[in-house]
């Protein structure tokens, strides 16, 4: 694939150097207020054990119990993607060397198979200098060992929910340690474990690595003071809460490894207040692979209201399960809270449709920067989201019915945000509408559009009154901007590449202004992908001929293949025994294809009176769920960082800020790289950084800025920052 180099260098662009020394690097990134009391290893030790195995183990056999590592080799066994129902998607890796939690001991894998629970750091092993990934001029082999470096930290991140890792190379004699995060990594100078100097660089690591600010079980500087996982009490507690429902929630879900209980800080942008609440997460929805990205994690969860040292406070209530959405957003983009407080302040109780409602939410780099005088953030900010909507993916419809439902509803919850809060959501896609598994009070949605992550509103709400009818679309630009570069931002290709309006494809036409008739156009798209991926119909090509729409990376290409389905088409495509969805997606189709050929733009009543319509239908087929869809290849969006995975599509001339938002589809041609990832002997990378009581921010990647001071529960480098030194 011709990306691959892109790719290789996007990861690249994310690996600095400290330019420090190392004194300071340990200073700034492997935070710790406990002074090492052992005295300076001898070098006579690296000859004495000789391996590398050996030479971490004698630098931490002084060690208090309760805080020595264990080293065991590990490059023998295959580690596995933490998540197992989404393991078929990812990688495994087999790391060099695995290193265990303070205290623990590491058992070899006949006795006990290793998994990323088990582990708080790896390391990498090569056999001479030359290879070092971080020194000198780039090579395809560097390249690769820094891909593999990312996906083991990866694995450990996701794993134990650190803040940011930590990862040591070995490079003949030479040692690095390099710390992770979503937004680069960052490697220490070199040091030579064969000298004393050396030895004792890597055995202050240790220490500071297992002495973190605050003082919790299995705490290593990186991990987050908010999060922690169940103990038997909780795990008791669930099973309580979940009642009758709970054999079945809870099939497939390893409570002891994988459920934890999150606090979110319920915020007020406007305010200094914040309230914690408290989640009991227990089944992973969707885990994004991807390194140096928004790493965003989907839970399935309950809220914990138990009172301390009291009787269960929910006990007989009626269950409500919620949704609870983690990640690292751009601080480019403005929160997706944000648009949830608009969509709640505007739209009544009684008049939700096709929208989740937010629970409680915050953005915790914003909360630190408010309450901590001198906390500041760069790059990335950790945000926590609750709604109370529990849904299904589009592609798991149980009838074909059920599907057009959904996406009706969805439209109408489109229409809904925009026309009274002016929320644009600009990024329509299969993965951004849910089908309703539970029904909600208030809402009788089948269907919603969710991820608001890429929307966007001006600074006030449309109208103060809401309206009733819908008779046009509420196109917002260009007179409704929220800043001084609103048109700017609205002229931004926002949105996954597959679903993406043509309009905003055409290299050949100048980037127009996102308005909801671009959305509108999107939802054929997703209808359309859906239909020939998961349905049976009369194409040659069967359920491959999604392919002939929706693979293209070029956009000439991608305009071409969308313009010819809709436009030459004599025939409409005639999904099996099912009349009703064959003529909506046919209508549909009409009305895209007439948009692209005049300036009559898609209308929210036409559509809608199109799957209205539909929907009445008495003669729809029964029994017809969703086919089962699997590609037999890995994308490589797996691990590419969130910038390389965005769409290339034309950005016009304006601020420097950049493009917001854009996301690539997830590519098809990936047998370069999955060939590579595979190939490769070594795997090696780690975590853990960014000690929960840090006194100081750690993230970043591109400018040189100082860190900022923190303190308290919150202070976990919830905001990638620049590192100086960099």
């Amino acid at each position: 694939s011709t990306q691959v180099p892109e790719w290789r260098a996007s990861i690249r662009k994310r690996s600095h150097t400290y330019k420090g020394n190392f004194d300071a690097f340990l200073n700034e990134l492997v935070p710790s207020r406990t002074p090492c009391p052992l005295p300076d290893p001898d070098n006579a030790l690296s000859i004495h054990w000789g391996s590398s195995v050996g030479i971490f183990n004698a630098l931490v056999s002084d060690f208090p119990e309760d805080k020595r590592l264990s080293f065991r080799e590990g490059h023998h066994q295959a580690v596995p993607f933490p998540y197992p129902n989404f393991a078929s998607k990812h990688h495994s890796t087999r790391p060099d060397i695995m290193v265990s939690f303070p205290g623990e001991y590491l058992y070899t894998a006949k006795v006990r198979p290793h998994n990323w629970s088990q582990f708080s750091m790896v390391v990498a092993v090569e056999d001479a200098a030359h290879k070092d990934p971080f020194a000198g001029p780039p090579t395809p082999f560097k390249d690769n060992s820094l891909l593999q470096l990312s996906l083991n930290a990866r694995g450990l991140l996701l794993e134990h929910g650190f803040l940011a890792a930590f990862v040591i190379g070995v490079y003949g004699d030479a040692v690095r340690i390099a710390r992770f995060d979503q937004a680069c990594a960052v490697a220490s100078p070199r040091l030579d474990i064969k000298t004393k100097e050396g030895l004792k660089g890597v055995r202050d690591f240790f220490w500071r690595f297992v002495h973190p600010w605050e003082a919790r079980p299995r705490a290593v500087v990186g991990h987050d003071a908010t999060m922690r996982k169940l103990t038997a009490d909780d795990r008791s507690w669930l099973r309580r809460r979940l009642g009758s429902e709970a054999s079945s929630l809870l099939r497939g879900c390893n409570l002891r490894r994988h459920a934890r209980r999150v606090l979110i800080w319920d915020d007020a942008l406007d305010s200094t207040e914040a309230r914690a609440r408290a989640i009991i997460v227990f089944k992973p929805i969707d885990v994004s692979g991807r390194v140096f990205s928004r790493s965003t994690m989907v839970w399935l969860g309950v809220e914990d209201t138990r009172v301390e040292g009291g009787p269960d406070s929910d006990e007989g209530e009626e269950l409500q399960l919620c949704v609870l959405k983690e990640a690292w957003r751009k601080l480019s983009h403005p929160s997706e809270k944000i648009f949830y407080d608009r969509l709640m302040e505007t739209i009544s109780r009684n008049g939700w449709i096709g929208l989740p409602q937010m629970v409680c939410g915050g953005d915790l780099g914003e909360i630190e920067a408010r309450h901590y005088e001198g906390a500041c953030s760069y790059e990335r900010s950790h945000t926590r989201l609750v709604v109370n909507v529990v849904g299904r993916p589009l592609s798991r419809f149980k009838s074909t019915k059920q599907l057009a439902m959904v996406m009706r509803d969805a439209l109408r919850g489109h229409l809904l945000a925009l026309e009274n809060g002016g929320v644009l959501h600009r990024d329509i896609s299969p993965g951004n509408i849910l089908i309703v598994d539970r029904p909600v009070k208030g809402c009788s949605s089948v269907g919603v559009i969710h991820d608001f992550d890429y929307s966007w509103m001006p600074s006030e709400p449309p109208r103060k009154v809401r309206r009733t009818r819908r008779t046009r679309p509420i196109e917002l630009p260009p007179t409704w901007v929220s800043d001084e570069n609103g048109d700017y931002d609205l002229k931004q290709t926002t949105g996954t590449h597959y679903f993406i309006a043509v309009q905003f494809m055409d290299p050949d036409q100048p980037n127009p202004f996102h308005a909801a008739y671009h959305d509108i156009e999107s939802f054929f798209w997703v209808l359309l992908f859906i239909v020939l991926r998961h349905t049976s119909h009369d194409h040659p090509r069967g359920r491959e001929a999604w392919r002939i729409v929706f693979t293209s990376e070029d956009e000439s290409f991608a305009v071409s293949d969308k313009r010819r389905w809709v436009d030459y088409r004599r025939e409409p495509l005639q999904i099996t025994g099912n009349a009703p969805l064959t003529e909506l997606l046919y209508r549909f189709g009409e009305l895209v294809a007439h948009q692209l050929r005049s300036d009559i733009f898609l209308k929210y009543d036409e559509v809608l009176a199109l799957f209205d319509k539909a929907i009445d239908r008495p003669d729809w087929p029964k029994n017809d769920a969703a086919i089962p869809y699997s590609a037999d290849d890995i994308s490589l969006d797996e691990f590419l960082p969130e910038e390389a995975s965005e769409c290339s599509t034309r950005v016009p001339a304006g601020p420097p800020s950049g493009p917001r938002g854009e996301k690539r589809a997830r590519s098809d041609s990936d047998s370069e790289l999955t060939e590579l990832v595979s190939g490769m002997a070594s795997a090696s990378k780690t975590i853990a950084s960014g000690s929960s009581r840090a006194p100081k921010r750690q993230k970043t990647a591109d400018s040189e800025m100082p860190l900022a001071s923190v303190g308290s529960e919150l202070e976990s480098a919830r905001s990638t920052t620049a590192v100086s030194g960099i």
